[in-house]
């Protein structure tokens, strides 16, 4: 009769451990603003990023890029990333030296995605907030997902194992892994709509304290549309 007794005792234990366990995990869920504070307080230091970098540009053929470009970058925050190519200053489409045999949309696709791509450069929580809205993604809920190799915090609205949309930020070092939302816009006179998914890799660390990635790729509706990588990084900090 204890025997049973016992059992019984502890099939309930057990019973309640289950119902109890995944709710002590969703309590463990850090909240959005702070996850953003800490991405925004990791990067808060950079005045300015530059980088010797190969852009890649894919079309139906994602194995092989149909253009590509080797260039020097300069990132700062909020302004355009300026580009200089065979040390030549390319601000433009319109200013591009003939002679330098650059095809056009490899550095208008740069000034396209570049405001997203760079979100470790926003310095405030409220910019990273506005950069999330105009892809449509709300920060206000929190998931742990898995991002191979690394577990990653989805920061964004009605979160499902289906919704990529949101900011991916690693659980333990608060760094972007990746960033996914729906770009509505007009470009060229024409309305668009875009679902772009930026993955940040290859992440290096630099200066003994600041983790960049050497290797960026941007899908465009579910496509491999862009791919940088980076051969050398040089930082600047205030």
């Amino acid at each position: 009769m204890r025997r049973a007794r016992c059992s019984i005792i502890w099939l309930v234990f057990f019973a309640f451990l289950l119902l109890w366990l995944p709710s002590l995990g969703e309590s463990y869920l850090l909240s959005p603003s702070y996850i953003l504070k800490r991405l925004v307080r990791a990067y808060s230091p950079l005045r300015s990023i530059t980088v010797d970098q190969r852009v890649e540009a894919y079309g139906e053929d994602t194995a092989y890029p149909f253009d590509s470009i080797d260039e020097k970058v300069v990132m700062e925050p909020i302004v355009p990333v300026k580009i200089w190519v065979q040390g030549k200053a390319v601000t433009g489409e319109s200013d591009i030296d003939p002679q330098l045999d650059i095809n056009p949309y490899l550095i208008r696709v740069q000034h396209w995605y570049g405001f997203y791509k760079d979100v470790f450069l926003n310095h405030q929580v409220n910019l990273v907030m506005s950069l999330l809205g105009r892809l449509g993604v709300s920060p206000v809920e929190t998931r742990l997902r898995l991002l191979y190799p690394d577990i990653a915090y989805q920061v964004g609205n009605e979160l499902t194992e289906e919704n990529i949309r949101g900011l991916w930020v690693d659980k333990e070092r608060f760094i972007p892994l990746r960033l996914a939302g729906t770009l509505i816009g007009e470009r060229d006179g024409k309305p668009f709509q875009e679902l772009i998914d930026i993955r940040y890799g290859d992440y290096r660390l630099l200066n003994e304290r600041f983790w960049y990635p050497f290797d960026i790729q941007i899908f465009v509706n579910g496509k491999l549309s862009l791919r940088i990588r980076a051969s050398s990084v040089s930082l600047t900090t205030y």
